[in-house]
Order: C-alpha cells, then structure tokens, then sequence
C-alpha cells in the first residue's frame, strides 16, 4: 500500500524528513511565484542533494527518470484527487493534490 507524504500549502517554503524503504529522506518544497508552481528538492540523511528544483506535476513519477545512487527505489508520484491531471496551485498541496511513495516492493510485487 502506498505511503501518502505530509504536504502543505500554508507555508511557501518547508521541509520534513520521512522513511521510505528503510532510509531516511529530508523532503523540500517551496512556491516558486514567477513559476506559479511548487518544486521539490530531496536529500540523503546525510544532507547530500539527490535531487533538486523538480516541478511538482500530477501524475507523473517525479524521480522515475534520474538516475542518481540513493534515490528512493521505489516511486514518488503527486496525484489530483479531483482527476483532472492540474498543475498544483498555491493552495493544493495536501488537498486536492497528495504526494505518493509506493515501495519498490510493490513496484516489482
């Protein structure tokens, strides 16, 4: 079963650590104004950038397409729940659009 992340939108800058598949990640996200969009870094448990300024894009694996050692192995993926696939505006993450981990074990299970 999937993990759902803790996202917000009341703070246009934020990070939080989170467990996937054993290993500890620093999460970051902040409101990009000129963007008009959220990105999102991810870090190691050490501080090491893994990934850096990705958009936050529905239904898209957000890290599916780097390869970068110490990624998470299984798949992170930001949903509309309304199904209509919108870019997430300043009010939606956390509502109407939820960050997704599935585990590489359900990936390959």
């Amino acid at each position: 079963m999937s993990v759902t992340l803790p996202l917000r939108s009341d703070l246009p800058h934020y990070t939080f650590d989170t467990t996937l598949d054993g290993r500890i990640y620093t999460f970051e996200f902040f409101w990009n104004t000129i963007e008009e969009g959220w990105f999102m870094s991810l870090y190691s448990s050490n501080g090491d950038a893994l990934l850096q300024t990705v958009r936050v894009t529905c239904d898209w694996p957000l890290a599916k397409y780097y390869a970068i050692d110490g990624l998470p192995p299984g798949m992170l993926m930001a949903q509309d729940t309304g199904g209509e696939q919108k870019t997430p505006g300043r009010d939606d993450l956390g509502t109407r659009v939820l960050l997704l981990y599935f585990s590489e074990s359900e990936l390959t299970g």
